[in-house]
């Protein structure tokens, strides 16, 4: 056997906000169990989907849906801020746990990280339109750019409430953090071995620009200063924020 293969889906017995949530460290244990029996094999989760594939307990061919409802596989989360934050706590658990590979969603689509071309089939229960970029895009584009940085520890007093994922490249080190609640947050940088450091963030006030610049986070985003002797950040429900650190 050349490599072990598991796909993950948040939303199996539970489909509210906090439930698929609460499940994000348990992707980490996923992995751990499947290395304790798979020894040195390649280990990968593929795919991680918000919504099941397809119903794996029916008895019988599912009917045809309605026309006017989304198709069993289709989660109206895809195209939120909420859904990056969660798959932000999912590389995360499924990376620093030791997974070689992680295949998320499709590209196109309602279950992909940007709108086709022609935009959805049911814009009344798929809010999209035509060509726009889903804040997941962000995620994966700013992750793209830091393939070649190794992970180092990042650790969330209350995980439950914000989660973040690190990297180290050299003197710089480069930090995802999320908001996982309706509620604003504040995230306070424990480590004081910096010497600079600025975030940008995308939130529900900016989302409309964001989800036409294909580099928002990268550039278009007004970057936020933070203080070296009282780093802070202020995060917006389901936001999700890029820190730059210069390390002294």
């Amino acid at each position: 056997m050349d490599a072990i293969v598991y796909p993950i889906t948040p939303q199996v017995h539970a489909v509210d906000d906090a439930s698929i949530f609460e499940n994000l460290p348990a992707q980490a244990v996923t992995v751990q169990t499947a290395h304790s029996w798979g020894g040195a094999r390649r280990l990968v989760v593929s795919p991680v989907t918000l919504k099941p594939r397809f119903n794996a307990n029916a008895t019988e061919p599912e009917l045809e849906r309605a026309q006017q409802e989304l198709p069993y596989a289709v989660n109206f989360r895809q195209m939120s801020l909420l859904a990056a934050a969660w798959t932000l706590g999912s590389v995360k658990y499924l990376a620093e746990s030791g997974a070689h590979a992680v295949t998320y969603y499709e590209t196109t689509g309602w279950r992909g990280v940007m709108e086709t071309e022609a935009g959805p089939p049911l814009p009344a229960r798929f809010p999209s339109a035509p060509g726009l970029l889903f804040p997941l895009y962000h995620l994966f584009f700013d992750l793209a750019q830091w393939k070649s940085a190794r992970i180092v520890s990042c650790r969330s007093t209350d995980p439950r409430r914000v989660v973040g994922l690190a990297f180290r490249k050299g003197n710089a080190c480069h930090l995802l953090a999320a908001n996982l609640t309706v509620e604003p947050q504040v995230v306070r940088l424990a480590s004081s071995r910096f010497s600079g450091a600025s975030g940008r963030t995308s939130h529900a006030g900016n989302a409309p620009a964001a989800m036409n610049d294909p580099e928002f986070l990268a550039g278009a985003a007004k970057p936020q200063p933070l203080r070296r002797d009282k780093p802070a950040l202020a995060l917006a429900p389901y936001a999700l924020s890029i820190i730059d650190l210069t390390t002294a």
